[in-house]
């Protein structure tokens, strides 16, 4: 006999027990969880591997870039700008600051693509 799976637990009967008393005779039936053997979980891959590395350099990269872009902004904030040069030098390191954010935007991306895959 078995009883209904409750909270992912089977139920197996061992053996049953009859009990005498006073009022009569009565049976109940002992039950134990039986041993589930789950799985191994599957090893991982050499292409799941790097995308983990991907997925981390690219997360390092976008957080010290995020500091960077902080830092930049707040060095233009309080800076006061006297002249084309000025504007021009900001229009090169902007342009040179966001090459490598977006590389690394990429990077990220790609290392989640190829684990959702």
């Amino acid at each position: 006999m078995t009883w209904p799976a409750e909270y992912g637990e089977v139920a197996v009967a061992q053996q049953a027990l009859v009990m005498q008393g006073p009022g009569g005779t009565a049976s109940a039936v002992l039950t134990a969880p039986a041993p589930v053997e789950a799985p191994p979980p599957p090893a991982l891959s050499p292409h799941a591997a790097v995308s983990w590395l991907k997925l981390a350099t690219g997360f390092l990269g976008l957080t010290l870039g995020s500091l960077w872009w902080l830092a930049l902004f707040a060095v233009l904030a309080e800076s006061t700008p006297d002249g084309t040069i000025y504007y021009i030098a900001w229009g090169v390191t902007v342009l040179l600051s966001l090459v490598p954010t977006l590389l690394l935007l990429w990077l990220f991306r790609s290392g989640l693509r190829e684990l959702n895959a």
